[in-house]
């Protein structure tokens, strides 16, 4: 697939979902790292000798039924915030030839589990259809995801950057001593953070019933490799808290596609009721 590299990323653009989980880097990523067991399931629709379609699919093998199922998922299932298909915003001819590719194929997998499809998208309508045409049982469910568009909320989104609360904190830090906090965006500098990062995070659910998931070493790889990954294209943010030279909180986020992406933050346990990890909103980049 990476003769397709800088032509996936183009038809990425033409995608009404355009995030960085659709990004060539993101699924290969992602695929390097989880491709024990399962199996690679990537459909390119091609016209003319151009790229005009892609289905980022891999089929995973799973125990939560009765025996073993092939569940077709998305690349990056698990991992990625927003997914989908990804083609040109008016071809979707293409799309539902992909689809009927799918379900015609009925033989290489046993279920469908495509999450996280946002609802602006035509995926889901599509391919809800398709499946009631061809006779396929499907479920729904929806989950919200707030988002704050800043180009037409700037001042609300400044106010709520300086509410009282935020700096409530931050005037208690403050008065601790030297405080700082600051972005990183080379790979050397995140690499130093990185197993700090992991250990906060560990140390923050493990007393809870959802275990952090830096306790599977192939999910610190991946962010290891996706740090290395996304930093040569100015994508990731880091963000670093320290108090009194000491790291207390951690954001490792995304400035993709005129979008800052909140994904996965850290912040020292003993520091819970502080609300420190709040403090990362108060210097993002707006």
């Amino acid at each position: 697939l990476h003769i397709y590299c800088s032509k996936w990323n183009e038809l990425c653009k033409q995608n009404r979902v355009n995030t960085i989980f659709q990004t060539y880097e993101w699924n290969k990523t992602w695929w390097n790292v989880y491709r024990d067991n399962n199996e690679l399931f990537v459909i390119l629709a091609i016209e003319d000798n151009n790229l005009i379609g892609i289905a980022p699919l891999v089929i995973v093998k799973e125990q939560k039924w009765i025996g073993e199922k092939r569940v077709l998922k998305f690349i990056g299932s698990g991992a990625s915030d927003y997914s989908d298909f990804i083609f040109q915003n008016n071809r979707s001819d293409v799309l539902k030839k992909i689809i009927s590719f799918i379900l015609d194929n009925k033989e290489k997998w046993d279920v469908i589990g495509l999450f996280n499809i946002p609802e602006y998208s035509s995926s889901c309508e599509i391919l809800i259809n398709m499946c009631v045409q061809k006779g396929f049982h499907h479920l729904e469910r929806s989950t919200s995801c707030p988002t704050l568009i800043i180009s037409d909320n700037l001042k609300y989104a400044i106010k709520a950057s300086n509410k009282k609360s935020l700096r409530r904190h931050y005037n208690f830090f403050k008065r601790q001593g030297e405080f700082d906090m600051f972005h990183l965006f080379e790979k050397s500098q995140i690499m130093n953070y990185l197993q700090i990062f992991f250990d906060q995070h560990i140390s923050r659910w493990e007393h809870t019933n959802t275990p952090s998931l830096f306790l599977d070493k192939n999910s610190r790889l991946f962010y290891e490799e996706l740090t290395k990954e996304l930093t040569g294209n100015n994508w990731l943010i880091f963000t670093v808290i320290k108090s009194k030279n000491v790291p207390i909180s951690f954001h490792f986020g995304f400035d993709y596609n005129n979008k800052l992406i909140w994904y996965k933050p850290s912040f020292e346990i003993s520091l819970s009721r502080t609300s420190v990890l709040s403090l990362t909103l108060l210097h993002w980049p707006l």
